[in-house]
């Protein structure tokens, strides 16, 4: 903006009150308010964030021509924040995570966080309070309340950053515990009857009209039981055809997970490397050789019906529950074996390749009682 310096100490001194308030500019966006009592007053407006804002330079005579003139051209309209803001301590709380969180889960956490960035972000984070936070957590649980959750549970844990980085003074998510409407948990379709769990592995065996790669696929998932999108893209670099083992990196904590492979599937995983042996992937689809698609294998289940009492994912209730009814396996082996975090007594988490010598004898006895219903 132009300043034109319109006034002139003689000028100031000549302005005499009226009846009601009246100003005289002189340039800049400030302007000398002259009242009925005869005081005048520096006044600077501004625009910020597009909205119109006043400042008080203070009474003339007191502040003069040339003061009123020099607070003017050094006035900086941005207000300094009070530390750090939101966005900035966010950023680094995720570079500081990167090695524990894989690609896929930053890219989700950074887009369920964004609306509240967008509206937070530039704020200071040690002065944000819960009220700040709430009204728009409930924005985002009228459209998910599972994702409401989550962006709460990534905010805390940024706070809980930025406390021990000593940036901020408390973590006010905290105080929102409760405030959002409870989930209601529904289960995932699993069968746990032995008879029923047959008839589904018949099915999958038999059923002619489903494709190759998606059969073995089918048929591998309920002896090895991990999350169906980790075998989908599966990498023949990451089995051991020898040590009869799939080792690989399991969920957004990157922890490396070892599968011991049963004879059953070590027979069908040379079934499969007839097929898909000279690609990257395990159930590569042809011919672009990519994983297939999540929905290839589930859609069988659907069009047979059995979705309604089992899905990919249950294969992993089925295993959890059958192994401790049927096999009488313990618990702590078990959950291993899903790559759960099982921690001792004290506390402290057991390194995933322990038991390894149960969790392969496990994975055999587990794979022979399915053998022995199909």
């Amino acid at each position: 903006m132009t300043v034109t310096n319109k006034l002139t100490d003689s000028k100031l001194r000549g302005l005499k009150p009226r009846e009601k308030p009246y100003k005289v500019s002189d340039g800049g966006g400030m302007y000398v308010e002259v009242r009925p009592n005869g005081s005048k007053w520096w006044r600077l407006a501004y625009r910020l964030n597009g909205k119109q804002q006043l400042k008080s330079l203070g009474v003339y005579p007191e502040v003069g021509l040339f003061e009123a003139r020099c607070l003017r051209d050094d006035f900086d309209p941005t207000p300094a924040a009070a530390g750090p803001s939101l966005e900035h301590v966010f950023r680094e709380f995720m570079l500081v995570k990167k090695s524990d969180f894989t690609a896929k889960h930053q890219a989700l956490m950074q887009s369920r966080c964004a609306p509240v960035l967008e509206s937070l972000g530039a704020k200071a984070i040690a002065d944000l309070r819960p009220a700040d936070f709430l009204p728009l957590l409930r924005k985002i649980e009228e459209r998910s309340p599972s994702v409401a959750k989550k962006v709460r549970t990534d905010f805390s844990q940024c706070y809980k950053y930025a406390v021990a980085a000593d940036i901020a003074e408390r973590n006010p998510l905290s105080d929102l515990q409760g405030a959002l409407k409870p989930l209601k948990v529904k289960h995932r379709p699993a069968l746990t009857d032995p008879v029923e769990v047959g008839k589904l592995l018949q099915y999958i065996n038999e059923n002619p009209t489903v494709g190759v790669v998606t059969r073995l696929y089918l048929q591998i998932i309920p002896h090895i039981f991990p999350r169906p999108g980790e075998l989908r893209i599966a990498k023949w670099s990451d089995v051991d055809m020898d040590a009869c083992e799939w080792r690989y990196t399991m969920g957004k904590k990157n922890n490396e997970h070892i599968v011991p492979l049963s004879k059953q599937v070590m027979k069908l995983l040379k079934e499969l490397k007839k097929f898909t042996g000279s690609t990257k992937y395990l159930f590569a689809s042809v011919p672009d050789e990519n994983p297939i698609s999540d929905m290839t294998a589930t859609q069988i289940l659907r069009r047979s019906g059995w979705s309604t009492k089992h899905c990919l994912h249950g294969w992993r209730a089925t295993a959890r529950t059958l192994l401790v009814e049927k096999l009488r396996f313990p618990v702590d082996i078990i959950e291993h074996q899903l790559g759960h975090v099982v921690r001792d007594p004290l506390g402290r988490a057991y390194n995933r390749t322990q038991f390894l010598d149960d969790r392969r004898a496990m994975m055999q006895k587990w794979s022979n009682f399915l053998s022995s219903l199909s």
